[in-house]
């Protein structure tokens, strides 16, 4: 599991607990969902390995050279 992954669900663990507090004991149902995933985010929790080296982002950028087109259609920067 990445980082990103990680605090995910660490944010989704602290709204849910939140959410419980919030419901009232007589809404069953919506109590019961919200527990049950909280129970999921806690397994998941327990189970990860986080790898804490986060992969290496690259942005590739192509300078292809400027055209006559490119000038005809008024563009600025054409043709330098």
């Amino acid at each position: 599991m990445n980082r990103q992954d990680y605090v995910h669900l660490l944010g989704e663990h602290s709204a849910l607990q939140r959410m419980i507090a919030e419901t009232p004991e007589e809404e069953v149902l919506d109590r019961g969902s919200l527990m049950a995933r909280l129970e999921d985010v806690d397994y998941q929790l327990a189970q990860a390995q986080v790898d804490e080296r986060e992969p290496v982002r690259v942005l590739i950028r192509h300078r292809s050279r400027r055209t006559e087109r490119d000038r005809d259609r008024g563009r600025p920067d054409a043709g330098r």
